[in-house]
């Protein structure tokens, strides 16, 4: 959720499904006038996530989240030498699908969850967990449904924050993303 006047999303709450799937979370009462862009996300092994958008105004706010199986991202990171870059952060920073129409930007994001600008410091616990790259620049993000587009940010001091969208394929189980990250810039 994102409180007015805030970009920072919070969790208000958690709870863990049954064996049917069904789950009961209890949180605070909230309504449109003080929050915007309140939903539910689940996430379990195997699957990406989930997330429906809530009507924080009903009187009893339900919801049905569908998991889609998992597509894992398998990528890797170079600097602009080739050299693999090492130690960079790499992030979800949206999940949804691609944007279409007229005014879609090629790489946009429509219609899921976002956290643009990589604050991920009370992000919901059911949400991908970011990865750092290895020596050798490998890095794996799980939980990404399939058939979704998927923006990542890469951060490092190193290098220019980088944003790579990704679309993930039905069938494939890895999808490997190659990336190369610029130098960051003094200005």
């Amino acid at each position: 959720t994102l409180r007015s006047g805030s970009s920072a999303p919070a969790a208000l709450g958690e709870a863990n499904c049954d064996g049917s799937g069904r789950f009961r979370l209890d949180m605070p009462r909230i309504s449109s006038a003080t929050h915007h862009m309140v939903g539910a996300a689940a996430l379990a092994p195997g699957y990406g996530v989930g997330w429906v958008d809530l009507d924080v105004d009903a009187a009893l706010p339900a919801a049905e989240i569908t998991l889609r199986p998992e597509q894992v991202i398998e990528g890797r990171l170079f600097d602009i030498s080739g050299q693999f870059a090492q130690g960079v952060r790499v992030s979800v920073e949206g999940i949804g699908h691609p944007q279409r129409g007229p005014e879609a930007l090629p790489d946009g994001v429509e219609g899921g969850p976002h956290f643009w600008g990589g604050n991920y410091a009370n992000m919901p616990p059911a949400w991908p967990k970011p990865a750092t790259t290895g020596a050798d620049g490998r890095f794996t993000i799980r939980g990404i449904g399939r058939d979704l587009r998927v923006s990542l940010l890469a951060e490092d001091p190193r290098f220019a924050r980088q944003r790579v969208v990704v679309d993930t394929v039905g069938a494939a189980e890895t999808l490997p993303i190659p990336a190369a990250g610029e130098p960051a810039k003094v200005i």
